[in-house]
């Protein structure tokens, strides 16, 4: 739509309806000069720009590169203005969401991907006084996770992978070796997977690219090490995207008919066994893991009765 002596403005609508009321509403703004606050740019537009001008600049690049290319197909206010986008729209996006049976920890993600859109077109674009996501509550995190892979079905896993000791020599060995390596250090499967020989400093493993962006410096066991003795020499430790490795380890567990475990469980099970090593106490097993919120590390991994802290006090 256009009014003389006006910017021309113009966005895509699902119904004739929607269009309508709209071109209405603008062309009201118009006509009593409000119009300062406004920029013929759409959702689309600032989805776009910040593909190609933000994203690759930031950890975890590529999930929010494709993220941001579904965003683009799907996202039901992607034809509005940017300005036009209210927290009204992003509060029904959250419940259409979830209502699908999507992970609150997936949606969080999502809300966080698009509040960071919203926040460079208000900062850095000028796009946009405000960021409508800041009015918007975000679900609440999922509890953590505390399934904890017995010894049993640690080696039935192993038997599933077919692994049974030595250097690797299939991919599916790269995995059964990253499942132990796991088990023993607690690490991440993300972290795992980015490890050079480099990396391996002593009875350190250095980690520069963790989830919550920390460097971090992990012990390695005797075991631990004994596990990176057997892999390549140089290049990648573990030569296995994540994708090969999620669809591997998957397999492996369906084959061994255990129900309940992902890869990320031995994570949970690490720190379980470590919570409990003599000596042991949160501000130290927080060095190992990484987590921020010590609160929630305690909480889950130090689950003393009153009974034995009684036994302490003698």
């Amino acid at each position: 739509m256009r009014l003389a002596d006006q910017p021309e403005l113009s966005a895509v609508f699902r119904t004739k309806a929607e269009a309508v009321a709209w071109a209405a509403e603008r062309e009201s703004e118009m006509r009593q000069g409000n119009t300062t606050r406004r920029t013929p740019k759409t959702m689309l537009d600032a989805l776009q720009r910040f593909a190609r001008d933000e994203a690759p600049k930031r950890r975890g690049a590529r999930w929010e590169l494709a993220r941001l290319k579904r965003y683009e197909a799907d996202l039901p206010f992607v034809g509005l203005l940017i300005a036009d986008v209210t927290p009204e729209h992003l509060a029904q996006y959250r419940d259409d969401r979830l209502a699908t049976g999507l992970a609150t920890a997936s949606v969080r993600r999502d809300l966080a991907l698009l509040s960071a859109v919203f926040e460079v077109a208000r900062l850095e674009w000028g796009w946009i006084k405000t960021n409508p996501l800041r009015d918007v509550k975000k679900p609440p995190n999922s509890k953590p996770r505390t399934r904890v892979i017995t010894d049993d079905e640690r080696d039935r896993l192993l038997l599933a992978l077919g692994y049974e000791g030595g250097p690797p020599r299939e991919q599916r060995h790269y995995v059964a070796l990253a499942f132990l390596l796991a088990l023993e250090t607690a690490m991440r499967s993300s972290e795992i997977l980015g490890l050079t020989r480099s990396s391996i400093v002593g009875n350190v493993a250095e980690l520069t690219r963790t989830k919550n962006g920390d460097d971090r410096r992990v012990p390695l066991s005797t075991r631990a090490r004994e596990i990176l003795a057997l892999l390549p020499d140089s290049g990648p430790l573990f030569p296995v995207s994540a994708a090969v490795r999620d669809q591997l380890f998957r397999r492996a567990r369906d084959n061994a008919g255990i129900k309940g475990v992902t890869f990320h469980d031995s994570r949970a099970t690490a720190l379980t066994r470590m919570a409990a090593l003599p000596g042991m106490d949160v501000m130290r097993l927080s060095k190992i893991s990484g987590h921020r919120d010590i609160k929630t590390l305690s909480a889950v991994y130090f689950r003393e009765t009153a009974e034995s802290l009684a036994k302490l006090l003698g």
